[in-house]
């Protein structure tokens, strides 16, 4: 039998990857929801294409770097960095911020 606290166990094993997962899902849901409600939202499949590339991306570079022992002091500004890169690069290409 395995506990939550065996190294065995899936959710322990994988449980940065699964929770990327989850809020990537979420993440992508959100206009897919609003598209049904308002005809504002106009998101085609090039489009999801790119936010979920962006978010694989993005969560990827963020686990590797956190298992990095030089950066387990600078989670939160390793963090931080990654989300404030991601809204740039998200504003690029959604309006040309400077490009």
């Amino acid at each position: 039998m395995l506990s939550l606290q065996s190294p065995k166990c899936f959710w322990s094993r994988y449980r940065r990857i699964s929770l990327a997962v989850f809020i990537s899902t979420f993440l992508l849901s959100i206009p897919l929801i609003a598209m049904q409600f308002t005809t504002e939202v106009n998101w085609g499949i090039g489009d999801f294409a790119v936010f979920g590339f962006m978010l694989f991306i993005f969560s990827f570079i963020y686990f590797q770097l956190s298992k990095n022992k030089r950066f387990e002091h600078h989670h939160r500004h390793l963090l931080l960095f990654i989300i404030l890169a991601f809204l740039y690069c998200w504003a690029e290409l959604a309006v040309g911020v400077l490009f």
